[in-house]
């Protein structure tokens, strides 16, 4: 079924205009979804032409003002004109979410130059990338950017220096440009994501098998993974008039994490 909502008190962020990169698949999606429920228009684009056309379909059981555009976050070019694109069907983007990620799990002295430089291009270089771009194609004043980063760019990890290292790029990166882009009413923060049940990052690259997941579940005081309709509702929060005076702000939504990490 299409929903068509219209602006009400009861669905605060119906008619905004979402921009997802990275957004194709996992908890990201199911963001996506969250939002197109709450009448808002999205977009969601990835490097996999397949991811893209998945989450498509999937978003199109919800609503007919969804897109899906195949772009390349670390290709300043591609992601600008998936951006042109999205506004020239809804409008100036009200938020803006940029969740692409890579991982891999390789200790420092066996990580080659090359897989360094990839996280940081897709991570880091992919977020400015998106947040540069947007510029022109958001609203301002009231534009909401989003970053969604990990316990690990504050806290170090073992066999994980390059996602550390392309995170605390993104931190500070949410920090300087809430500093400089406040004056033209344009919030900046970010979501630092504990393991999410059912992500791929967790099942099929961090945790792929079961000690390692026990291991992860006793740093959790909470003692169990996050439900991805519980990153959604930070989004939402982000994105909502309900935050308008929270800018450079990283949101943890951990479990407690970084309270007991260790590497």
């Amino acid at each position: 079924m299409v929903n068509n909502f219209e602006p009400t008190e009861s669905h605060p962020l119906a008619g905004k205009h979402i921009f997802i990169s990275g957004g194709t698949r996992g908890f990201m999606l199911d963001m996506a979804k969250d939002f197109a429920r709450q009448g808002c228009s999205v977009t969601v684009g990835s490097r996999n032409p397949e991811n893209c056309s998945n989450a498509q379909q999937s978003l199109k059981s919800i609503s007919e003002q969804v897109s899906a555009i195949p772009f390349d976050a670390r290709n300043y070019d591609e992601i600008a004109g998936a951006l042109k694109k999205s506004h020239d069907r809804f409008g100036p983007i009200d938020v803006v979410i940029a969740a692409q990620a890579g991982n891999f799990v390789a200790p420092a002295n066996q990580l080659s130059a090359n897989g360094f430089k990839t996280i940081i291009d897709i991570d880091l270089i992919g977020s400015f990338n998106l947040f540069r771009a947007s510029w022109d194609f958001i609203k301002k004043p009231g534009a909401s950017l989003i970053a969604i980063t990990t316990p690990s760019a504050k806290q170090p990890v073992t066999n994980q220096a390059h996602v550390c290292s392309a995170k605390a790029g993104v931190n500070m990166l949410i920090k300087c440009l809430a500093l400089e882009w406040g004056a033209s009413g344009v919030r900046v923060n970010g979501i630092s994501p504990g393991p999410v049940m059912n992500s791929f990052g967790m099942d099929q690259v961090l945790a792929a098998d079961e000690e390692i997941q026990k291991r992860v579940l006793s740093m959790l005081p909470l003692g169990r993974y996050a439900h991805s309709s519980e990153i959604s509702k930070a989004g939402q929060f982000l994105a909502s008039d309900d935050s308008s005076y929270i800018t450079g702000t990283i949101l943890d939504i951990d479990g407690g994490m970084q309270l007991n990490m260790h590497s």
